[in-house]
């Protein structure tokens, strides 16, 4: 039988003891983990990343208001969601919309019956939409789009359509087309440019202004 020196017993004991400690540490640091992901799911917290590397930690409850991170939560069990298609300004609008009005926002009407957006639209919402006009609302409407989030599509459409709202009046149209520096009608080529470009005009918008102006 081999006799092994007590320092050479030592120090497979020691050995064994700290591969063991290490092995242990390493299981607990992964358990803690899968526990943190599974209470930040439990307790609606989630982290939304934008294309410009910006974290967010919203509300779980933003889930119900847009189709992409729910489809998305529903396909992962992470609680990191990347947004390549939006950035990080654009998406803090839309975190301060939903956080606006609790995640419950309110839903609107459409086709709108009148330009005046006070006669439409809550104090809340008429806030929130002071800043934007025609020129700088489409990124607000593109991420609202992309993340799937309707009411908040629905208010950027009804921005947009209180701009262009003609009315019963004959000369509607062309109070509106003057107003915008607009001289002609769009084209069917024009008309099919514009509607890949902003898919959410597909409603109707373009069409309607056309059929009155006939």
């Amino acid at each position: 039988m081999i006799q092994l020196d007590e320092s050479l017993l030592l120090f497979f004991f020691f050995f064994k003891q700290k591969t063991a400690y290490e092995i242990s540490a390493c299981l607990v640091g992964s358990e803690m983990c899968i526990r943190d992901r599974y209470q930040r799911r439990v307790h609606g917290v989630l982290t939304i990343i934008t294309n410009d590397g910006k974290k967010f930690d919203v509300d779980g409850r933003i889930q119900k208001l847009s189709g992409l991170i729910q489809t998305t939560l529903q396909d992962t069990q992470e609680t990191e969601i990347p947004i390549p298609d939006v950035d990080g300004d654009v998406f803090q609008k839309v975190v301060e919309y939903c956080q606006l009005h609790d995640y419950n926002p309110r839903h609107y009407k459409k086709p709108i019956v009148t330009k005046e957006l006070s006669e439409i639209l809550d104090t809340k919402d008429l806030k929130f939409l002071e800043p934007y006009n025609i020129e700088n609302l489409k990124p607000l409407v593109d991420a609202a789009v992309y993340l799937d989030m309707k009411s908040l599509q629905d208010l950027c459409v009804i921005r947009i359509a209180s701009e262009f709202f003609v009315g019963h009046a004959p000369t509607g149209v062309q109070e509106v087309m003057k107003r915008h520096g607009i001289k002609d009608e769009l084209g069917l080529q024009e008309e099919e440019e514009l509607l890949k470009k902003n898919p959410w005009l597909n409603e109707g918008g373009v069409q309607a202004l056309n059929k009155q102006h006939h």
